[in-house]
């Protein structure tokens, strides 16, 4: 989020939409719908949550 000139981090919404798998690859949280779910518009996600190439 762009707040006074500078990028502020949502730490709750990072708590409920990103997880971590073993090797520490992010994956999206199964059915994650929040407020910036505009930003993974142009991935895909296997069944997993985890995102690749369209």
């Amino acid at each position: 989020m762009r707040e006074d000139n500078q990028w502020r981090l949502d730490f709750t919404v990072m708590i409920e939409a990103i997880r971590f798998g073993r090797n520490n690859q992010w994956r999206l949280a199964p059915g994650y719908a929040g407020p910036y779910k505009f930003g993974f518009l142009d991935l895909s996600f296997d069944q997993n949550g985890y995102p690749y190439p369209p």
